[in-house]
């Protein structure tokens, strides 16, 4: 088997005898069996990282980003427009309160476009 390059071992004493070790037998006959051998044998991140990377998950994957990509566009969007909306309330309501307030300082009662649409002016 050593000579036909099955197994690994060296000659001793001028071709009379060869040697090997007990590893190179084991694995060898687990090849003859069909069992893995160690150097086959193959962790769990091993088997993700080989499924993970084929042609078709890599295929997978881009359809997956390119649907995935303008849908989460479309939600930031929809995210700007209502964060846009609450800021623009909330500036208004300030802005109201604001004037309400100068106005009765000023003692002038200003009807806001909010209650009415005529101005009152009171002396």
């Amino acid at each position: 088997m050593i000579r036909k390059g099955k197994i690994e071992g060296k000659r001793v004493y001028a071709n009379v005898a060869w040697t090997t070790t007990k590893n190179t037998l084991d694995e060898y006959l687990a090849r003859e069996r069909g069992a893995p051998t160690k150097n086959e044998e193959t962790s769990f991140v091993q088997q993700l990282m080989r499924l993970f990377v084929s042609e078709q998950s890599i295929f997978f994957a881009t359809w997956f980003l390119r649907a995935l990509i303008p849908v989460l566009v479309a939600v930031l969007l929809v995210i700007f427009y209502f964060v846009s909306i609450s800021i623009d309330h909330k500036l208004t309501k300030s802005t109201q309160h604001e004037l309400e307030a100068r106005n009765m300082v000023a003692g002038i009662g200003v009807a806001l476009p909010s209650e009415g649409a005529f101005f009152t002016y009171e002396k």
